[in-house]
C-alpha cells in the first residue's frame, strides 16, 4: 500500500493505472485546496502541474506513461455552474515526459470542437473524452499526434 500524495494532503484520488504502476491521479495543494493531477511511480510522486492556473485532474495513463485528463475550473459547481457554461472553460490535456499539453491545440479552431476532458488514452495514441461541438455535449475519439 502508498499514499498517492504526501501525508497531510487533504484530497487525494487514484483513477488509472498502466501495467508498469505508474498510477495518474489528482491530490491537493495548498491552503486554496487546487487540485494537481499528478503521477506517482516506484514510490515518487509527480505534480504534473496545471493548464492555465486551473484545478486538473488526471484519469488515465497508457503503456508509454502518457497521462490524460481535464481542467475543472474552480468551485464550478458550488458556484452552480454546469458543465460547457461560456465562463467556465474546461480542457483536456496529455502530459507526456513531463509536458503538459492543451488537446485543443491540437485541433483546428474552426471545427466547432472545444475538448473539456480526456477520459483514457490507448497504447495506439487514441483519446476518448468529453468536449463541446458547437456548445452541445459530445464524446471524442482523437489521435495524438506524432511528437506526444
Amino acid at each position: 500500500m502508498f499514499e498517492l500524495a504526501p501525508r497531510g494532503t487533504e484530497v487525494s484520488l487514484a483513477n488509472g493505472i498502466n501495467d508498469d504502476g505508474k498510477v495518474a491521479g489528482t491530490f491537493s495543494v495548498g491552503p486554496e485546496m487546487a487540485l494537481h493531477a499528478c503521477s506517482r511511480q516506484n514510490g515518487k510522486m509527480t505534480d504534473l502541474g496545471t493548464l492555465a492556473g486551473q484545478n486538473t485532474v488526471a484519469y488515465a495513463v497508457n503503456r508509454a506513461g502518457r497521462i490524460v485528463g481535464g481542467t475543472n475550473p474552480a468551485n464550478l459547481e458550488e458556484n452552480g455552474k454546469q458543465f460547457g457554461e461560456a465562463d467556465q472553460p474546461q480542457h483536456a490535456f496529455c502530459c507526456f515526459n513531463g509536458e503538459i499539453t492543451d488537446l485543443n491545440d491540437l485541433i483546428d479552431p474552426a471545427s466547432g470542437w472545444v475538448l473539456a476532458d480526456a477520459r483514457s488514452v490507448s497504447a495506439g495514441k487514441y483519446v476518448t473524452g468529453t468536449g463541446l461541438h458547437k456548445g452541445q455535449a459530445h464524446a471524442y475519439l482523437l489521435k495524438l499526434p506524432p511528437a506526444l
